[in-house]
């Protein structure tokens, strides 16, 4: 067993060396740099003396819990690849820290990010989770660092979607290779807000086997992408596709302006009536049947004198006033003065029952 101590960072130090008569506790708060990767480490000790240290590069090891690091108040780069660490404490107190590489360990939830404003770079790939998982992210922590990331790699997790990463505006380079991504309505949605990527990459991902992929990419990802799974974007193409999805949009959203709306039913009771002067049998709401019999009687004459015409159109009563359908039947003079009468001697209603008179008998009773 490896602990790692003040010690073992002295003799880790790179370039700087003690001088001659330099105390210690001296030389100890005058290191940033401690390399102490590939020492076979499984544990930390308390390294608080080290206080200024910023810099601590502790991958391939065999780490477990790295709680004892939250005293590294100056701490700006933390390397933790390739390690057993299963859980991430909170590194709250890590206010500095600009750039965190935890791929290759066992991370099932990337939590403790939640007071980390300043974070630029979060690498946590290939975590080795049990067959079926996936890697989680904490909300509280992508609130926090959603603003602030610039890098971020999060390849070979499992993952199916991007939705939890809306919203990170400042993003420069992404890549989320190796994973289970399929559908390119999710992407759509999550890209649309990034405004400064210049750099995706979803190779090895189930979406990149699907027709025109390439094409789609082309169309869905921000305009400042640059690189798309390693290849340079050709501009003159991107234009194209995106001219050609935006007619075809247009095309499609006038193709649902002009399909009617269905006709509600009406909210009153309907009775079926059919006239000799209807082409096919019209419903016509009828609230008072006794109304009807007796309008239908009054103007059964009337009615007869303009049974040339082709058809009537006989709306809903709702908007107050009936419709007929002028351009269905013939245009003289008769028929007009006829229908004149007609409309202006009774209410919209019984202007509508008289119209359907020919199928009310008015000497029945109910």
């Amino acid at each position: 067993m490896v602990k790692l101590t003040t010690d073992l960072i002295l003799k880790n130090t790179g370039q700087i060396r003690r001088q001659r008569d330099e105390s210690l506790q001296h030389f100890t708060r005058r290191i940033t740099h401690a390399y102490c990767n590939e020492k076979n480490i499984d544990e930390i000790e308390n390294i608080a003396a080290c206080r200024n240290l910023s810099v601590l590069y502790l991958y391939d090891n065999h780490i477990k819990n790295c709680n004892k690091l939250i005293n590294l108040f100056n701490l700006t780069h933390l390397y933790l690849q390739n390690n057993n660490i299963t859980k991430l404490p909170s590194l709250h107190s890590l206010k500095k820290l600009t750039k965190i590489y935890l791929g290759g360990n066992e991370i099932a939830v990337l939590e403790g990010l939640e007071k980390l404003p300043n974070v630029i770079e979060l690498r946590i790939e290939n975590q080795r989770l049990p067959p079926g998982e996936k890697l989680l992210f904490d909300p509280r922590s992508l609130a926090t660092i959603r603003r602030s990331v610039q890098v971020l790699d999060i390849s070979g997790n499992g993952l199916d979607n991007l939705a939890d990463f809306y919203g990170f505006e400042n993003l420069i380079y992404f890549t989320a290779k190796n994973n289970t991504i399929s559908n390119f309505e999710t992407l759509k949605r999550t890209f649309s807000s990034w405004f400064s990527t210049t750099t995706i990459d979803l190779t090895g991902n189930p979406i990149c086997e699907k027709s025109r992929y390439r094409d789609q990419m082309l169309v869905i990802c921000p305009s400042s992408v640059g690189i798309i799974d390693g290849k340079e974007v050709n501009q003159t193409a991107r234009e194209f596709l995106t001219k050609m999805q935006l007619k075809k949009n247009r095309s499609n959203s006038n193709k649902t302006s002009k399909k009617k709306k269905p006709t509600q039913p009406h909210q009153q009771n309907f009775a079926l009536i059919s006239s000799e002067y209807l082409n096919s049998a019209v419903p016509v709401p009828v609230t008072n049947i006794k109304l009807a019999r007796a309008a239908a009687f009054r103007q059964a004459d009337m009615i007869s004198k303009v049974s040339a015409m082709n058809s009537y159109q006989l709306p809903d009563l709702n908007p107050g006033k009936a419709l007929i359908n002028r351009e269905t039947y013939r245009s003289n003079g008769f028929q007009k003065k006829a229908m004149k009468n007609l409309f202006s001697s009774q209410s919209p209603s019984k202007q509508l029952l008289m119209m359907s008179a020919g199928g009310v008998d008015p000497y029945s009773t109910y």
